[in-house]
Parts: structure tokens; sequence; C-alpha cells
């Protein structure tokens, strides 16, 4: 169990490069989970199966990473994943039944976001709260869509995981 504020503590330090929209990614899928996923097994299993077959070489990351305070949501990693043998189809399955079962609200998204503000604030994280209240205020605006990871951050860190719960995740 950590704070959500360990968190993106912890984020920051393995990518320095975040910028505020990925800081909303790791808000959105903490708070909301994976509940924008899509619910088709062939579409999900064969778009885990393209991202696996094009991976190429990143950072060091843990094969499961908690993002949410309870340790409830994870990031699985992908390349951690492959190269301990993980199952690709288990991995979907795990992902889908978390899309379905998990319904996270905006309420604790705002939560969280007030926590990445007020690290802002006090200086620990290098964003002005300026900037991360206006990006929260067009995200509200767009009734709190997903995003995609900035492109900064795509060519720096290439990101490749899938967001289950804890509980589906068996590996």
């Amino acid at each position: 169990m950590a704070t959500f504020a360990e968190i993106i503590l912890a984020h920051m330090k393995r990518y320095p490069l975040m910028e505020a929209q990925d800081l909303y990614k790791l808000a959105f899928q903490a708070a909301m989970g994976a509940e924008h996923a899509a619910t088709n097994p062939d579409y999900v299993h064969l778009r885990l199966m393209q991202e696996l077959g094009g991976l190429t070489d990143g950072p060091q990351e843990p094969s499961i990473d908690p993002i949410s305070p309870d340790g409830r949501i994870l990031r699985v990693h992908l390349r951690p994943f492959i190269l301990a043998g993980g199952n690709p189809l288990k991995l979907s399955q795990a992902f889908l039944e978390s899309a379905r079962a998990y319904r996270g609200t905006t309420d604790l998204l705002a939560l969280f976001w007030l926590e990445v503000q007020q690290q802002a604030a006090g200086g620990e994280i290098p964003f002005q709260v300026k900037e991360l209240e206006g990006y929260f205020i067009e995200r509200q605006a767009g009734e709190f869509q997903p995003v995609h990871h900035s492109n900064g951050f795509r060519d720096a860190y290439k990101p490749a995981y899938r967001v289950v719960l804890r509980e589906y995740w068996k590996e």
C-alpha cells in the first residue's frame, strides 16, 4: 500500500520526462481502471499479440506496477512479462475481466489530481499548478475521457503494459 503521492513520485523518478498528459493517464488509470478498454475478446487478444510482436527495447520496469493506493489496480509491463514467459492469453483474459468488473469514479480521479497539484505546489514535481489546473479543466470539459501517453513519453519510454485488477492477475 502506498499513497497516490508516493506513486506519482516513483513514476516521476522512473519517467522524468512525464508531461501533464502522462500524469493524467496515471491518475485516470488509478481511479478508473481499464474501463475504456474494448470488450471483444478476440480483438483484445489480437491487439496484445500485435503489440508483443512489435516490442522494442525500453526502460527497466517491474513486471507488475501497482498504480492505485490500495494496490488493487496494476500495470503489467509487457517486456518483463514476456521475458518471464508470461501467457498472453491469460493477460488478455485478466485485462477483459478487469475492464468488466471495475467502475471507478470521477470523484476519485479528482482526488488523485488534487494530490498531483499539491505536489506541484510543494515543488515535489516539476510542474506549474496553473498548467495542471488548466489540463484538468480541459479533461473535465471533455467528460474525463482517457488519453494516450504524450509523444515525448512514448518516444522516450516506449510504454507497453496492460491495466488489470490484482484479483484477476494470477501470473
